[in-house]
C-alpha cells in the first residue's frame, strides 16, 4: 500500500492500531514469526442433517496490555523505529471486527449465519438468535511492519484463536479449539476495514473451518446435548384445579392451548402459568431458541426456549404474561377408565384447537420410560398438547401415536414427569 513519507505515525493513526513503545537496544532484531499454513475451509456439506448457526458473542483477551508483540521499522534498509505494544488501540482493532469476520468467512464458504432482517417486511417476531454461540480469546498477537523507501509497506502478522462453541439450549460449551492466522504483506498490500491484523484473523477463521470437528458440530452429525436438569428450580404460579367438567369449559380450556410455530413446522403447546410459561415437546422446538406462539385470538408471541431435555421429549417456553387462566395440573395420577381429552393443532393452525374424547387405557413403560395410553385420537401437529381429565386438569402431554390396522393408540408423557425433568413447581 502505497504511504505518504510524513506518516509513519499517520500510518498507525489511520490502521488506529499501535502505540509506538521506545526501542530498547536488547530488542534491536527484528521478533520472529512463525509462518503457519492457511488452509482451504471445508464447504458446507449439501446433505446436511440441519444447518445450526453460530455467531460470536463474545472477544475477549489474555494478553497483557502493554505486552510487546513486535517490531516497527522504517526506511530501504528497515532500521526499527520502536517496539508495537499490545494497547487498547491494537485491541479495539482486532475486537470490533472479530464478529463480522468470523461471519463472512462462514458465509463465503456455505455454512449458514445469522443475518439481521432490515427489510421493513422482516418477520421480528423470533428474534435472530445463532444455534451456537461463539467465545473467542486472543491468546497471541505477533507483527513486524517496515514503511520501506517508496513508501511501501512490508512485513508480517499473527494470531492466535481460541474458539469456545456455547450450545445455549444444553447451557454448556460443546466445542473448543484453537487455531494461528499468519499474513504475509504483498508488495501492493492495501489497507482495508480489517486492519493490519485482519488478513491474520482471517486465515485463523479459515483453519477453523477446516477442522471436521466444527463441520460435525455445524452440520448436525453431532447432536445437541439435553439440557442440564440440575439447574435451580424454577418456581412458578399455577392454577388451582376446579370441579367444572371439561365438555362445559372448552373455551377457556382452548384459550391456555397454542400452537407453536418454528421455521421448519408447527405443534402444540400449554401454559401451565399466567406467566407466561407453557409447555410442549423437545421435538417441536427442536434447536430453535426463539418460537413463534400463536394464540386462539390470532394474536402472536415470540416464546423463548428457557429448558429442554431431549431424552424426554419436554420443553418449557417463556412469552409475555397472559391474561386469560392457564391450565390447572391434577396433582395426583389419573385411573385406568377415566374419560380423558386432548387438546392441539393436528395438521397444523389451520386445525388448531381441536377437541377429541377419549378412555385412559393404561399406564405404560416403554424403553424404560412411562407414558399414559389412550385411544384419544391425535395427528402429527397435536405434540405437545395437553391430556386432559374429566375436570380439565392436565395429566399429560402428548407425544405419539401409534398407528395400526384395528386402530390407533395415542401415548402421553405423564404431567409429573415432565414438571420434574424441567426442573419445574407449580404453587396455586
Amino acid at each position: 500500500m502505497p504511504i505518504r513519507r510524513s506518516a509513519l505515525s499517520s500510518l498507525l493513526a489511520t490502521s488506529a492500531l499501535f502505540a509506538l513503545a521506545p526501542c530498547a537496544p536488547a530488542l534491536a532484531q527484528s521478533a520472529e514469526i512463525r509462518p503457519v499454513p492457511t488452509l482451504t475451509p471445508a464447504r458446507f456439506p449439501a446433505d446436511a442433517k440441519e444447518a445450526r448457526t453460530s455467531a460470536v458473542k463474545r472477544v475477549r483477551s489474555t494478553i497483557p496490555p502493554t505486552e510487546r508483540v513486535g517490531d516497527l521499522q522504517e526506511g530501504v534498509f528497515c532500521s526499527k523505529k520502536g517496539n508495537l505494544v499490545f494497547n487498547e488501540k491494537m485491541w479495539e482493532s482486532v475486537s470490533r471486527p472479530l464478529g463480522r469476520i468470523y461471519r463472512e468467512e462462514l458465509d463465503r464458504a456455505g455454512f449458514p449465519v445469522v443475518k439481521s432482517g432490515d427489510s421493513a417486511f422482516a418477520d421480528n417476531s423470533r428474534p435472530a438468535a445463532a444455534d451456537l454461540d461463539v467465545g473467542i480469546t486472543v491468546r497471541r498477537v505477533a507483527m513486524n511492519m517496515c514503511v520501506k523507501g517508496g513508501n511501501a509497506l512490508v512485513g508480517q502478522s499473527a494470531i492466535e484463536l481460541r474458539y469456545e462453541f456455547y450450545s445455549p439450549s444444553a447451557r454448556k460449551v460443546v466445542l473448543d479449539l484453537t487455531t494461528e492466522g499468519y499474513f504475509q504483506f504483498p508488495d501492493d498490500y492495501r489497507l482495508t476495514r480489517d486492519g493490519l491484523l485482519g488478513d491474520a484473523m482471517r486465515a485463523s477463521v479459515r483453519n477453523l473451518l477446516a477442522e471436521q470437528r466444527v463441520v460435525d458440530w455445524l452440520s448436525g452429525v453431532q447432536a445437541l446435548p439435553a439440557a442440564d436438569l440440575r439447574a435451580e428450580l424454577l418456581k412458578l404460579r399455577g392454577e388451582k384445579p376446579t370441579a367444572t367438567p371439561t365438555a362445559s369449559n372448552v373455551t377457556a380450556l382452548r384459550a391456555a392451548v397454542a400452537t407453536v410455530q418454528t421455521p421448519t413446522g408447527t405443534g402444540s403447546g400449554f401454559f401451565v402459568s399466567a406467566e407466561g410459561y407453557l409447555l410442549t415437546n423437545q421435538h417441536v422446538v427442536g434447536n430453535n431458541r426463539f418460537v413463534k406462539i400463536k394464540l386462539t385470538t390470532g394474536r402472536e408471541l415470540a416464546g423463548e426456549v428457557m429448558k429442554a431435555d431431549s431424552e424426554r421429549d419436554v420443553a418449557l417456553i417463556k412469552t409475555e404474561a397472559v391474561s386469560f387462566p392457564a391450565l390447572a395440573v391434577r396433582a395426583g395420577e389419573a385411573n385406568v377408565g377415566e374419560d380423558v381429552f386432548v387438546i392441539g393443532s393436528p395438521l397444523g393452525e389451520a386445525f388448531s384447537s381441536t377437541l377429541t374424547k377419549g378412555v385412559l387405557s393404561g399406564h405404560r413403560r416403554l424403553n424404560d420410560q412411562r407414558y399414559i395410553q389412550s385411544d384419544a385420537s391425535i395427528l402429527p401437529g397435536s405434540s405437545g398438547g395437553p391430556l386432559l381429565d374429566g375436570s380439565g386438569s392436565v395429566i399429560g402431554m402428548t407425544v405419539k401415536g401409534v398407528r395400526a390396522e384395528v386402530g390407533n393408540m395415542s401415548l402421553f408423557i405423564p404431567i409429573g414427569e415432565v414438571l420434574a425433568r424441567l426442573g419445574v413447581e407449580l404453587q396455586p
